[in-house]
């Protein structure tokens, strides 16, 4: 349905939102650059509630939207799979002084509201009043400032630039509000670079004329790839200096310095803050080599399945700390699935199941003359599942360890402190709730106070190991004397 209204140009939109947010909704931008969100989805949906508050409407593509546009503008002279008033508002806000994730929470909104091309005409009459209007669909009292800020009578809208259309006006050279500030305020407006297309007045100027001058004389193209190598720059110095505004931030501001990439620097600051590694400094080829040997560990094949033997352990440890019919069901299902989690690393989780399933009922049926009439399985059966699956855990657990010190050593070779590796969880699940009373039942103590293997601690599941492979007496003996014979 076309609206009742007057276009307003889309710049003037969103000069309009960003008066919004220094202005009545001040409270609203201070909430949603100190929160705790950190990619362009947290960002997304924090600005949804903060700012939209249209009740988590569409959240799902909000968020997309969002990491679609942090994508697309990882190279902001050449855009990818963006509309150009996407790319426009997300420099726009940069120039603000956003970072990159925040930039892209709020535009993945606006393209949410308006059609994914952010349609600065998109109108809505449904909802009541006079309808939704504009890039972020204002209603209400906000489209009744909206209007206002647009110097609106209910007929057209105040002169207004656009971007890259057309040969220059007076009107778009010179805002009406800059003339009360005479020559000197026009000339400055004129040389300074927009906030949209990093081109001066003079430049906007002279890539216009382009379709007025012969093709072998023309040099808009070449204009304008100067505006987005100073958009490029410009947006480089903000987040430097934003991080060293932050905690322990000019380190990594100095690798920007440097010539690494503002938002790989920026995303490498906000990791190292999670995993509590800030503090330290690294060259550029230091952070390079700990990129590097994180991402080969992430992707190593004995730590993924690692990982996902530690899942599947955990809900078996879950199923076996807590005994009934349903639960020994789940112990079974959990069981088969631990012994091969290579299958799930290997294929994905959803096609392993799948493939996984005859294995799965094939141990079902073999275990079913163990369940009793309740559907529960014996202690000493329940025992043992739990015994090999922790066996089988402890096994890829040490693995995943092995590669790990590799990597360390790695770092430590190339005169890295370790400590920016990426973290791995060695929790040993297996003795997590070790003094669960189902777990007293294994008739198995406490794994000995200050036992090590290899000069690590001693974990529950390595007790229960060998615990399981001593005879009779050497158990009894321990019982009495605390020690195995010698």
């Amino acid at each position: 349905m076309d609206s009742p209204f007057p276009r307003i140009p889309f710049q003037t939109q969103l000069d309009f939102l960003w008066s919004e947010l220094e202005g009545p909704e001040k409270k609203t931008l201070e909430a949603f650059q100190s929160g705790s969100y950190v990619t362009p989805q947290d960002y997304a949906e924090a600005f949804e509630k903060l700012f939209e508050r249209s009740k988590g409407s569409a959240l799902d593509t909000r968020k997309q939207y969002a990491l679609e546009v942090f994508k697309g503008m990882e190279d902001p002279l050449n855009p990818q799979g963006l509309s150009q008033n996407a790319a426009i508002a997300y420099n726009y806000l940069l120039n603000k002084g956003l970072n990159a994730p925040q930039a892209s929470g709020i535009v993945g909104n606006l393209m949410a509201e308006s059609f994914g091309s952010i349609d600065p005409a998109a109108y809505n009459p449904k909802g009541g009043g006079q309808g939704a209007l504009g890039i972020a669909q204002w209603r209400g009292p906000r489209l009744e400032s909206l209007l206002k800020f647009a110097g609106m009578n209910g007929e057209k809208p105040m002169v207004q630039s656009t971007f890259g259309s057309g040969v220059p006006t007076a009107g778009t050279i010179f805002p009406q509000q800059q003339k009360k500030q005479g020559l000197q305020g026009l000339l400055q407006q004129f040389m300074r670079p927009n906030e949209t297309t990093g081109l001066t007045g003079a430049e906007n100027f002279a890539q216009a004329l382009d379709a007025l001058i012969l093709p072998e004389a023309r040099m808009g193209e070449q204009i304008r790839a100067r505006g987005a190598q100073r958009l490029l720059q410009q947006r480089k110095n903000a987040t430097a200096e934003m991080l060293r505004r932050m905690p322990d931030g000019a380190a990594y501001a100095n690798m920007i310095d440097q010539g690494m990439p503002a938002q790989e620097v920026y995303a490498q600051y906000m990791k190292d803050r999670r995993e509590g590694v800030i503090g330290s400094s690294l060259s550029k080829d230091a952070f390079t080599n700990v990129r590097d040997i994180n991402k080969d560990l992430a992707s190593d094949f004995d730590v993924k399945v690692f990982q996902q033997a530690q899942q599947g352990f955990e809900a078996l440890k879950y199923a076996f700390d807590n005994p009934s019919g349903v639960s020994d069901y789940a112990l079974t299902i959990a069981f088969a699935k631990i012994l091969d989690p290579a299958s799930v690393v290997r294929e994905g989780e959803q096609a392993a199941i799948a493939k996984s399933g005859g294995a799965i009922d094939s141990f079902l049926r073999q275990t079913e003359n163990f369940f009793k009439g309740d559907g529960s399985l014996p202690e000493e059966v329940r025992r043992d599942i739990f015994n090999l699956a922790a066996n089988n855990y402890t096994k890829y657990m040490e693995r995943a360890q092995g590669r790990y010190s590799e990597a360390e050593q790695l770092l430590i070779a190339r005169g890295i402190d370790p400590k920016f590796l990426r973290k791995l969880d060695f929790t040993d699940v297996a003795n997590v709730q070790a003094q669960k009373p189902s777990e007293q039942t294994l008739g198995i103590p406490p794994v000995p106070e200050g036992s090590t293997i290899n000069g690590q601690p001693m974990t529950m599941a390595q007790w229960i190991s060998i615990w399981n492979s001593k005879t009779e007496e050497d158990r009894s003996y321990f019982l009495e004397n605390g020690a195995f014979p010698s």
